[in-house]
């Protein structure tokens, strides 16, 4: 059976991916690895669920010691619902975003949040920030993460399957993807049909002198509606990624050098001849 409905949601979760709603609720934080003294910066707790029975109850803030509040917190929600291959999905953020700025130079551990929902209790990780001295560079993360579209065709006919598939690739290590909702082509294009990817594997590979690891995030099938020259959309996945920050000493070197970031990782846009 080939689903008509074009939106496609991508769960918050770890690999393997998948476009189902089958993971349980979770607490994700985001926060700059290093700042500048002084320096304005946003921490975020994301309550990610599924079920209207899971949502937030009560959000208990950590200690924001070394920190400054310059705003928040400020609240904001979101759902989602799509419906692919004859499954409905749901998807509901809840997001508490914190104003900071640090007052004194040095290395703070912001510690875990903790959700109270109907059904559990969740906390999300520690972060780690440097503190750099006011007017400091603060350094650019040099992880590499970009998403490929691959086609079996870029041309074909009417109702003749291609298989589309997106890989994530980077050179660092993925810890989740956010909660995406994408439009992978024009309905009136299209029809769509969903492969499981539920024992994507993560691979390694050289690409330009470089390390890469890369894992399958979607796959589905095509099935052209009318002839010419149809377009496969771009679209923005969120990406949480260990980022590196410099070691301030020893013991920073030795326990950990990493913080949980954020990237919008874009989708290259592609199209397909297609003949009658």
């Amino acid at each position: 059976m080939k689903g008509k409905q074009l939106f496609i949601i991508l769960c918050a979760s770890l690999l393997p991916w998948t476009a189902w709603a089958d993971e349980e609720p979770r607490l994700t934080v985001s926060a700059p690895g290093t700042v500048a003294c002084g320096e304005e910066f946003r921490v975020s707790f994301a309550l990610t669920y599924y079920a209207k029975e899971d949502s937030l109850q009560q959000f208990f803030a950590p200690e924001f010691s070394g920190f400054q509040v310059l705003a928040g917190p400020s609240r904001s929600t979101s759902s989602s619902y799509s419906m692919t291959n004859g499954k409905m999905t749901s998807v509901f953020s809840f997001a508490i975003t914190y104003v900071l700025s640090a007052r004194d130079t040095g290395t703070f551990i912001i510690p875990s949040a903790t959700a109270a929902t109907s059904n559990d209790i969740l906390t999300s990780e520690p972060v780690r920030i440097h503190v750099l001295p006011a007017g400091s560079m603060v350094q650019k993360d040099s992880a590499d993460i970009f998403i490929k579209t691959l086609l079996s065709s870029t041309s074909g006919k009417v109702n003749a399957p291609i298989v589309l598939e997106y890989q994530l690739w980077a050179t660092t290590m993925i810890d989740s993807i956010g909660t995406a909702k994408i439009l992978v082509c024009d309905p009136e294009d299209f029809n769509l049909e969903m492969i499981d990817t539920r024992n994507a594997r993560w691979e390694k590979t050289n690409l330009n002198g470089k390390e890469y690891q890369y894992a399958t995030l979607m796959k589905c099938v095509l099935y052209p509606l009318r002839p010419g020259r149809l377009e496969i959309k771009s679209f923005r996945v969120p990406v949480f990624y260990h980022g590196q920050v410099l070691p301030k000493s020893f013991f920073d070197e030795f326990f950990s050098s990493y913080v949980s970031r954020k990237r919008e990782v874009i989708t290259p846009q592609k199209t397909i001849q297609v003949e009658p």
